[in-house]
């Protein structure tokens, strides 16, 4: 399989580890208008950590999201708008992940992240601060997101129990519309918790590391 990789997926390659063999097949098939992983090197990459998870018995997480009022963006704002909003989405997804987490678009306004060696409690750290970040972007249209997560093999054992998992949990925060970015009201408790944004170092050495050390 051939695919022109774009300037973050070059960067993935270049900010690996030294000493760490990057193969490009390692890196997902992806999506042309936000240069996330598709829905085919989603799929990919799901059946590939289920099987490493089976052989180091170690948890990963994958979390959903549905961008909020899309066909109200293209209607109200056209077809560039939304686009845009699209990509603006997945610019605070590529900057809330790890090197090693897959971002995908498999929907027209789904996206999914899969978290490598991670469980729920990271996965709610990633989800707060995803929307943390999206709250604090003025651009119009304002964006807002619906997010759910599962936890292999907790939440599911195949990638379809595992999405029908996350969905569900999603189709659930909407209806009691808690864990919903707005920009109309103040942040839900939740996610008003987290202080402060934290800079892109901070994030590593921080928020992360806590990630690592439930892996060890």
């Amino acid at each position: 399989m051939k695919f022109k990789l774009n300037g973050w997926q070059l960067k993935k390659v270049e900010e690996a580890p030294r000493g760490c063999e990057v193969e490009l097949r390692q890196i997902p098939p992806i999506e042309r208008l936000t240069g996330l992983a598709n829905y085919q090197g989603l799929s990919e990459t799901v059946e590939s950590e289920i099987k490493r998870s089976k052989r180091s018995g170690r948890d990963f997480a994958v979390l959903v999201f549905d961008l909020n009022g899309m066909k109200q963006i293209n209607g109200r704002h056209g077809l560039l708008a939304g686009d845009r909003a699209l990509c603006r989405l997945a610019h605070i997804f590529r900057f809330s992940c790890r090197l090693i987490d897959t971002v995908a678009r498999y929907g027209d306004d789904k996206f999914a992240v899969i978290l490598p060696e991670s469980g729920a409690e990271a996965a709610d750290i990633v989800e707060r601060r995803i929307c943390e970040r999206l709250s604090i972007d003025r651009e119009q249209p304002l964006l807002s997101v619906s997010v759910g997560f599962a936890v292999y093999p907790e939440d599911g054992k195949t990638l379809d129990t595992l999405f029908e998992a996350a969905i569900c949990a999603t189709d659930k925060m909407k209806e009691r519309a808690e864990d919903t970015v707005t920009h109309s009201r103040s942040l839900p408790f939740a996610i008003s918790k987290q202080k402060r944004v934290l800079a892109p170092t901070e994030v590593d050495s921080l928020t992360y590391a806590k990630v690592e050390r439930m892996t060890e």
